[in-house]
């Protein structure tokens, strides 16, 4: 009996001492937790939350302008600190761009974020699972929320959104041409093509700087010849496409319009009007060209002609840029649907759907902060801008804001302060309101042809060629004619079947 009084004994004090030990661990282990919830060092006192690393984003767009932009300026460097984001960005100048791309696409070494276009290259990696798709992204983030339908429609890839669009004015191409040589001329700006090649003869032949010597160019233009597509639908041809009323689709070149306006661009190079050079012309060397103030007129974007005027007087402080929207017809060419390429996020360079979403939170923000989109547009206050009245009034209005802007994401962002207008901006205002209202759109561009996918390279390159070697006098309009139907042999006719077969199943 007593060995068992003992015994209990023994165990109640086992037990109380187990207790105490496990009560005692148990209060460190809380103790431990609140130091880890409440961002306590050991001694119990508060400390400060880490600070999260930036996100590292790797970047491939494209430049226009004769360098690189360079990564060591305030604006970029600014802009990193805000979006708390690395942005490592490869500059491939346009000229070299689709050979750099599809290098790239072949190699299968992706940057985690890629420049596209709708190009076949680009439509057949999507399809084959390079990119992520952003579909299930579109209510999360803010400026997802804001894009247009018809822009995901326009930008997506048989049904599905791939990348976050470049938003832009529906409308916004233009001849840009010089006001200030016109008005020291003597000449009425243009409404006809009569009058247009009359300006543009006088801006190469009649000393429109008044300097004396035969050293102005009348129109500039680089190997895209971009302005024979933008003249042809002034003078009546479709944008690329048009369907007949029987649902068939024609291509633009095969139009009367289209050839009328190669015509025209012949006879400006046969009179030495368009510049020589332009077959080998690159396009990132086009302004600087410009700004020399040697230059009467060029195919240009409406939103860029009050800048132009700020460059150019650098060289000729009287130089006035203005913009020619239409000819003989109120139309004008829809660029896509409202955007300028998009971004993709490639699956080799983003391993995860965590990695994705905080990428896609460093672009939602640099397009609705507000101090960001500020920033990347206007520059830094008090050095580029200051805020006068409520407004924002630019100092320097030709700034290359491209140091981050270039990823060209900012430009149709919403600000809550307004920028104060004066009268060119008021124009240019005016400008894509009205082009807005006449533009003429791509039928075929929200459509898949699986022919294009595979020969499509080819093709476009097929008519850029004929384009440039018409212009040229390489071939006549008898080679125009082979050319066409050349195009349709080589895969044309499968094309214009296919875009049909999909427009007729959607119009259902």
């Amino acid at each position: 009996m007593r060995k068992i009084k003992n015994l209990i004994k023994t165990g109640i004090i086992l037990a109380v001492i187990f207790s105490v030990v496990v009560f005692a661990f148990s209060g460190c282990v809380v103790k431990q937790v609140e130091y880890e919830g409440k961002g306590e060092d050991k001694t119990g006192q508060a400390t400060a939350e880490k600070p999260k690393e930036p996100v590292k984003i790797t970047v491939m767009s494209s430049y226009d302008s004769a360098e690189p932009p360079n990564k060591d300026t305030p604006i970029f460097l600014e802009a990193e600190k805000m979006l708390n984001a690395d942005l490592d960005i490869t500059w491939i100048p346009t000229s070299a761009w689709d050979e750099r791309l599809n290098v790239t696409l072949a190699s299968r070494d992706l940057p985690m974020v890629l420049f596209a276009k709708k190009t076949p290259n680009i439509m057949n990696a999507a399809l084959a699972g390079a990119f992520w798709e952003i579909n299930p992204y579109l209510d999360k983030y803010e400026f997802l929320r804001g894009i247009p339908p018809v822009t995901v429609e326009g930008d997506s890839i048989k049904g599905t959104y791939y990348g976050i669009s470049r938003l832009r004015d529906l409308a916004r191409s233009c001849v840009r041409y010089r006001e200030d040589w016109l008005e020291a001329l003597g000449l009425k700006k243009p409404e006809t093509l009569d009058e247009f090649y009359e300006m543009l003869r006088a801006f190469t032949y009649d000393d429109p700087d008044k300097n004396g010597v035969d050293d102005t160019i009348g129109f500039l233009e680089d190997g895209r010849l971009w302005i024979v597509e933008d003249l042809a639908i002034w003078l009546g041809a479709p944008n690329v496409y048009t369907v007949t009323k029987d649902g068939k689709f024609i291509p633009s070149h095969e139009t009367e319009e289209y050839l009328q306006t190669l015509k025209f661009i012949k006879k400006l190079y046969d009179e030495k009007i368009l510049n020589e050079d332009f077959a080998i012309l690159p396009k990132s060397e086009i302004d600087s060209v410009v700004y020399t103030g040697k230059v009467g007129a060029y195919f240009g974007s409406i939103s860029n002609f009050k800048s132009q005027t700020e460059s150019t007087r650098k060289n000729d402080p009287n130089a006035k840029w203005d913009a020619i929207i239409k000819l003989e017809l109120p139309r004008t060419r829809a660029w896509d649907a409202g955007s300028l390429g998009f971004y993709v996020f490639t699956k080799s360079g983003i391993k995860t759907q965590q990695q994705l979403e905080e990428i896609l939170a460093v672009f939602d923000k640099m397009m609705t902060d507000q101090e960001v989109i500020t920033l990347i547009n206007y520059g830094i206050k008090d050095v580029d801008y200051v805020i006068e009245g409520g407004y924002i009034v630019r100092k320097n209005v030709s700034i290359d804001n491209g140091k981050l802007n270039l990823l060209e994401m900012g430009k149709k962002a919403k600000l809550n302060i307004e920028v104060k207008q004066d009268e060119a901006d008021l124009r240019m205002k005016a400008y894509l309101e009205e082009n807005e209202k006449n533009a003429v759109g791509n039928p075929a561009f929200p459509l898949t042809s699986q022919t294009y996918l595979e020969k499509g390279g080819d093709l476009d390159q097929m008519r850029k060629d004929a384009k440039i070697n018409f212009v040229m006098g390489e071939i006549d309009e008898a080679g125009w004619k082979a050319f066409c139907e050349q195009w349709r042999k080589e895969g044309g006719n499968e094309v214009l079947a296919e875009f049909a077969k999909e427009y007729a199943e959607q119009a259902k």
